[in-house]
């Protein structure tokens, strides 16, 4: 694994571990080359005996993606905003260029299997949560008839959501 440096913020390639800053996964073959992890939010105390920690989904790198992890830390830190499974978070800008996805739904990450939602061991307990992207219309639909109705949404219609120009389901 080696470093480098993406908007000013040290990345790391490679496996994961719990005393690293954000990083991609381009060398893990289960994960798309784009997926980026957090990889401190785990340390925001939380009063249950479970960490947090955030994850993009992304069809290929871009810096914009740690720049969106780092709000969420941000967001996640501060007692006012935690992020949990659920949230809706706006994000103020299209998740990548030109996307009409300007929202992040706080899921788990589906697309993998349980094997990526947790990290566990003797120290640590660290629950991994998926930043879905989604639209203006989807995050009202998910407030008024909650995320799991907008999950089944996009169960029904076979959504792929890596795809930045991908329609809104609602």
């Amino acid at each position: 694994t080696g470093w480098r440096h993406s908007a000013g913020m040290p990345v790391r390639s490679g496996r994961f571990s719990p005393n690293s800053p954000s990083y991609g996964s381009n060398r893990r073959p289960a994960i798309c080359p784009g997926s980026m992890f957090q990889n401190g939010a785990w340390r925001v105390p939380t009063k249950v005996e479970y960490r947090e920690e955030f994850l993009i989904i992304a069809p290929q790198g871009d810096p914009i993606h740690v720049e969106s992890l780092a709000m969420v830390a941000h967001f996640h830190a501060d007692p006012r905003y935690h992020v949990a499974l659920g949230s809706i978070l706006p994000i103020g800008r299209g998740w990548v260029d030109g996307s009409s996805c300007d929202h992040f739904l706080v899921s788990l990450p589906y697309p993998y299997g349980p094997k990526l939602e947790v990290f566990r061991n003797e120290a640590i307990w660290v629950e991994f949560l998926w930043l879905m992207p989604i639209t203006v219309q989807e995050a009202e639909f998910a407030r008024r008839h909650g995320y799991e109705a907008l999950e089944a949404r996009f169960d029904d219609a076979a959504v792929d959501y890596r795809d930045p120009g991908r329609p809104s389901v609602v």
